[in-house]
């Protein structure tokens, strides 16, 4: 279950939250960092942003914990704005990104809008292969716009948004009952499977990007893969919607490799291997690099679901150390 979350004085509604988009200041952004982290790449973005940017902001919060999903809820609870933006330590905000995402709010009446995370301009060659592979749509399907800037202004569902660049009505947050805490990553996918189950819109705003870096090596690219797929099958475990099936679908390969192993002798034995590999070359035009960073991806995504549906994970440290951040707009 949801852990509700609890303010005093806090009157509970979410009708009619994208009023509030046209007060200055009217945003808490909320960094959770590790208790060692490094918030200032997403800081020192911030503040370089122009200052009709910066006025929206009315407080920033630095969350520092080993429990992602707390570190928001309580920081989020903490923050007085009508409207809370979350990125990471290492999101970079572009300038118009903030008002991008509160004119989508507004005009689509939605309780929630983000955009796509876009790489860092001077990624090095290896980051810029796991980019076109993320923004690909053999890569990350309907994902692919948390990546890349895909489409225009539009309501849109859990698949579309990312949680390092989302802006949330602090009164819907409270009132859904935020993250859960035994959940990450994926713990904004819960939310907003039951944000939507309750008639909320969330809404999707292509020109809203945060810029982040891409994995640094191979191993954390598969290591991200698995996470990710770990993380999608324990919140199917937590509280499962229909939309979820679509990331299943990564289950085929080893049951794939299964029947080709068992049933050699079998017309599909040899065409299986063969068949995915011809279709991760085809989908970038026959540059080899990509098409294995792509089966890298697919195999890891598929173990971690795997792992994840059978396997348990740990509670996470409850501690939590708030700071707030001075900030002049």
């Amino acid at each position: 279950m949801a852990q509700k979350l609890v303010v005093k004085n806090e009157k509970s509604s979410t009708r009619g939250v994208g009023l509030s988009t046209t007060r200055n200041p009217c945003v808490a952004v909320v960094v959770p960092c590790e208790p060692a982290g490094d918030p200032r790449p997403c800081l020192e973005a911030l503040r370089a942003l122009p200052k009709a940017d910066r006025a929206r902001v009315a407080e920033v919060w630095v969350a520092r914990g080993l429990n992602p999903s707390r570190q928001r809820n309580l920081a989020a609870a903490r923050a007085r704005a009508p409207w809370i933006l979350f990125l990471d330590s290492d999101s970079r905000a572009q300038p118009g990104q903030l008002p991008a995402l509160l004119a989508a709010a507004e005009k689509l009446g939605a309780v929630a809008a983000g955009g796509p995370n876009l790489p860092l301009a001077q990624e090095p060659p290896l980051g810029r292969a796991l980019d076109r592979v993320l923004g690909s749509w053999a890569g990350s399907m309907a994902s692919r716009a948390r990546y890349r800037a895909v489409g225009q202004r539009r309501a849109c569902g859990e698949k579309e948004l990312i949680l390092c660049n989302l802006l949330l009505s602090r009164r819907a947050f409270l009132d859904h009952g935020g993250f859960r805490e035994d959940l990450y990553p994926n713990e904004e996918n819960e939310l907003f499977n039951r944000l939507r189950a309750a008639g909320c819109t969330l809404a999707y705003e292509p020109t809203a990007a945060v810029r982040r870096p891409r994995r640094h090596s191979v191993g954390a690219w598969i290591q991200q893969s698995f996470r990710y797929g770990h993380g999608r099958a324990r919140q199917i475990r937590a509280n499962p919607y229909p939309g979820d099936l679509l990331n299943l679908l990564p289950l085929a390969l080893p049951l794939a490799w299964a029947g080709a192993w068992l049933a050699p002798w079998a017309w599909f034995g040899p065409a299986l291997p063969l068949a995915y590999a011809l279709a991760c070359l085809a989908a970038y035009r026959g540059r080899p690099d990509l098409g294995l960073l792509l089966a890298l991806r697919h195999h890891a995504y598929a173990a971690g679901l795997l792992a994840g549906a059978v396997g348990r994970q740990e509670p996470r440290p409850l501690d939590v150390r708030l700071e707030r951040v001075a900030w002049r707009a």
